[in-house]
C-alpha cells in the first residue's frame, strides 16, 4: 500500500514538473509576441510623430501622454514647466486632429482592436 502512495506521489510530481515547464514554454512564448508587438506599436507611433511633423520635445511629450503620464507628471521628467508641458500637448492635440488625451491614445488603439463596434441592447 505503501508502495503505490509513493508511485502516485511520484506521478503527481512528475506531471507538476510537466505542467510548469509548459507554462513556462507558454509564457516565453507570450513575451516574444509581446516583444513584436510593442515594436510593431512603437513603429506606427513613431511614423505617425514623424507625419504630423512633431518636434523632437513634441515627440517626448506625447509619448508621455500615450503612457498615461499627466502635464505636471510630464514637466518634472523634462525639467520643464507645467505651463510649457501643456502647450506642447495642445500643439500635439492639433496636429493629431484630436482634442484631448484620450483622443489622442484612441487614433493608435482603435487600428488594433478588429470589427465594428457593438453596443449591447437590454
Amino acid at each position: 500500500m505503501e508502495f503505490f502512495a509513493s508511485l502516485m506521489l511520484l506521478a503527481g510530481l512528475v506531471s507538476g514538473i510537466l505542467l510548469l515547464r509548459n507554462l513556462m514554454a507558454q509564457l516565453a512564448d507570450t513575451n516574444r509576441a509581446l516583444d513584436v508587438a510593442r515594436g510593431h506599436l512603437s513603429s506606427v507611433v513613431t511614423r505617425q510623430f514623424e507625419l504630423w511633423a512633431l518636434t523632437p520635445a513634441e515627440r517626448e511629450v506625447a509619448l508621455f501622454a500615450l503612457k498615461g503620464l499627466d502635464a505636471a507628471e510630464i514637466a518634472t521628467l523634462r525639467s520643464a514647466a507645467k505651463g510649457t508641458v501643456r502647450a506642447q500637448l495642445t500643439r500635439i492635440y492639433a496636429k493629431a486632429g484630436v482634442s484631448n488625451r484620450a483622443q489622442l491614445a484612441a487614433f493608435f488603439v482603435e487600428d488594433l482592436l478588429s470589427g465594428p463596434v457593438e453596443t449591447l441592447q437590454e
